[in-house]
C-alpha cells in the first residue's frame, strides 16, 4: 500500500475513529495511484484535449471559448485564466483578453479623444492576426468578430461603452487577399455586416 497522503498526526481526533479511518483508507485505495499533477493550471499544455471543455467551465471561462476554436488558444485561455479574472474591469485585463485571442488592440479613451468623449465612452480597433478557428477561411469573420466582442464584454466594466472596429493585420503579401475579403464586415457599433 502507498503512503497515506495525510499523516497520522495531521488528522484531528473527530475524524479518526474506526469508520474515519476506513473511509480514509477507501479513499486513499481508490486515488493512491491518480496524478492530479495532470490538472493544474500551470500543466495546460500537458492536458489531455479531451479533458478541456471540463476545465473551461471548471475555469469560467466558457464565455470565452467557442466552439470549433483552435486547441491551441483554448489551452492559451486556461492557461491564463487565473489573471483574466484577477484583471476583469481594468484596460490591462481588456488587452490581456485581446491577446490571449491573437489581437492587438488600439485603444482610445474618452479623455484622449479631441474633443472629449463623453465620460466611460471608448474606441477600440482590434487587428487580428492569427487563425482562432479550425476550418477558419479568412482573418477576420463574424466568429472572430463575436469572439472579440465577447472578450471585451466579459472583461470591461460594466459601466464602459465601447465602439470597436476591427482589422486584419498580417505580416506577408499571401494573406491580402483574405484581408480585403473582410474589409468592411465590422461596423464601428461592432455589429457584424451579413
Amino acid at each position: 500500500m502507498t503512503e497515506p497522503r495525510a499523516p497520522a498526526a495531521l488528522v484531528p481526533p473527530s475524524v479518526a475513529d474506526m469508520r474515519g479511518r476506513a473511509f480514509g483508507e477507501a479513499m486513499q485505495r481508490a486515488l493512491g495511484d491518480a496524478d492530479f499533477r495532470r490538472l493544474l493550471l500551470e500543466r495546460t499544455g500537458e492536458i489531455d484535449a479531451r479533458l478541456l471543455p471540463f476545465l473551461v467551465r471548471e475555469f469560467s471561462i466558457e464565455e470565452f471559448v467557442q466552439p470549433d476554436m483552435r486547441e491551441d488558444v483554448v489551452r492559451g485561455l486556461l492557461a491564463a485564466s487565473h489573471d483574466l479574472h484577477a484583471a476583469k474591469g481594468f484596460l490591462h485585463g481588456v488587452r490581456r483578453g485581446l491577446s490571449l485571442l491573437g489581437m492587438s488592440p488600439r485603444w482610445t479613451q474618452w479623455f484622449e479623444r479631441a474633443p472629449q468623449g463623453a465620460p466611460g465612452t471608448h474606441d477600440v480597433t482590434i487587428y487580428v492576426n492569427r487563425f482562432l478557428f479550425d476550418r477558419q477561411g479568412a482573418w477576420l469573420d463574424a466568429r472572430v468578430l463575436d469572439a472579440a466582442l465577447r472578450m471585451i464584454e466579459g472583461t470591461k466594466r460594466w459601466s464602459q461603452h465601447v465602439a470597436v472596429t476591427a482589422g486584419a493585420a498580417f505580416a506577408g503579401a499571401a494573406c491580402a487577399a483574405d484581408a480585403a475579403r473582410a474589409a468592411g464586415l465590422a461596423r464601428r457599433d461592432g455589429q457584424a455586416r451579413a
